[in-house]
């Protein structure tokens, strides 16, 4: 039988490809940056989940390699307003997408906040799914949530 892996306050980055998805929860520890991210010296794993997890607008690099060896990007795409019971598209504006890596999101109605994509199982109208192209991110709606906004975060390699 394996070893468990024990817990330890130094995160080795080779170990594992969610160490920034886990920075943002793991108090304290030291994080050691991995061969090609130059830092002048080593940050606690707070200090790298603010200056590396990166939800905004712009195209950020993530640090993290897909498994054809190319670095995975992150860019999260604002929708003022959801379709009425049917698909609409908003262009994420990516430039030379090969790969899309990982899609999700949220959506709120000023109240209440959804994952996207969402599932209900009791009132399947509800739902709402997610996709996208090379051009634009869908939404499919299947009841009115005009009156709700939406943030989508792909993740995707360049060609």
């Amino acid at each position: 039988m394996a070893e468990p892996v024990r817990p330890t306050t130094r995160w080795d980055f080779k170990r594992s490809g969610l160490a920034r998805e886990l920075a943002a929860i793991i108090p304290g520890g030291t994080y050691i940056p991995p061969p090609g991210i130059n830092f002048r010296d080593t940050k606690s794993i707070p200090q790298f989940a603010q200056e590396v997890i990166d939800y905004s607008e712009s195209e950020a690099k993530t640090g993290l390699k897909w498994a054809t060896g190319k670095n995975i990007h992150r860019k999260t795409v604002t929708i003022s307003a959801l379709p009425n019971a049917g698909s609409g598209s908003t262009a994420h504006g990516i430039v030379n997408l090969d790969t899309i890596t990982r899609i999700w999101g949220i959506c709120k109605d000023g109240t209440n906040y959804l994952p996207i994509p969402y599932a209900d199982t009791a009132a399947t109208g509800t739902q709402v799914e997610v996709y996208a192209d090379a051009t634009n991110i869908t939404i499919v709606t299947g009841t009115d949530r005009r009156g709700d906004s939406a943030y989508i975060t792909l993740e995707y390699t360049k060609g």
